[in-house]
This record gives structure tokens, sequence and C-alpha cells, in this order.
């Protein structure tokens, strides 16, 4: 709910570049957060996900953060172990099957273009991070990027 990014390894941390959502300029990686020195302003990390949305952005986006997970948690919406991979039976099967074919075929067009890597990802609305984690078991440097507070359902990379 309060948005965040998650940093998956300190080395993919530093390369990222991130900014200061108030005055955007750069922060500094330290053992327990981002640090604006422009502003003098922490940005906390809890569990690897960096908060930088600034306080009254999150007050504004609470409100619908929250509608919005118990409307996917009442559709039946979680973060699974093994997505986009799911049994025939599943609930979401026909979409996850969707999913997967996609990323499958994005993978492709990316590596025809990119060669096989590793590469630097940013996913942005990175929901659960099924993308994510399997971009890093293919050995890629991954930071994924989510408004809402999925971290429940979220695996942990290698």
């Amino acid at each position: 709910m309060t948005g965040g990014s998650i940093g998956l390894t300190p080395a993919v941390d530093r390369e990222v570049g991130w900014c200061c959502s108030y005055c955007s300029a750069p922060l500094e990686v330290q053992a327990h957060g981002l640090y604006c020195a422009a502003e003098r302003r922490w940005f906390a990390s809890l569990e690897g996900v960096h908060r930088l949305l600034h306080e009254e952005r999150r007050r504004e986006l609470r409100p619908f953060l929250e509608l919005y997970q118990r409307v996917r948690r009442d559709e039946g919406w979680r973060a699974e172990p093994g997505l986009p991979e799911v049994p025939p039976d599943h609930s979401h099967a026909a979409m996850w099957r969707v999913r997967a074919a996609g990323f499958q075929r994005g993978l492709d067009l990316v590596a025809a273009r990119l060669g096989p890597g590793p590469w630097r990802v940013l996913e942005v609305g990175a929901g659960c991070c099924w993308a994510a984690l399997h971009l890093l078991a293919s050995g890629h440097q991954v930071v994924a990027v989510e408004a809402s507070d999925f971290r429940r359902g979220i695996g942990k990379g290698p």
C-alpha cells in the first residue's frame, strides 16, 4: 500500500541511480535505506523495498490501493509460486497461459535485439514480481517497481 521498489541486490541498487521524489536529486544508497543529501531526507528500505513515495502522496493513494487490493483478492488474484505456470484447474489458468506466451515472445524479441544478456531490467508496475523473478533466475539484473504493497507475496531473489 505504501509504494516502493524492490532493489534485489546492493550492486543493482548502486547502478540504478535512484532519485529523490521531492527534489529529483540523486539518492545515496545506505545500509538501511536511501538518503537525499539535498533534502536531508531518508527513504526507508524494508526487506529490500525502498519507500520512495512521499507521505502526502502515500496518503492520497492509500484508499485507491486498498480498494484495488481488495478487488484483486476477491477476484482470486494472488502471488503464487511458479507464476505464470499454474495447474489447468487454476481459476485464472487461461489468463496465465496468455501471459506466459506473451512473456516468452517478449523475451525472444529482446534476446534477438540485445543478445542473451545478462540484461539490466527495470520492471515498472511489477505487481507480485513474477516476471522479475523469472528474469533474475535467468541471470539478469532486475529492479521491480510497484505502487501497491505486494511484498507478502514476493519471493526472494537468488
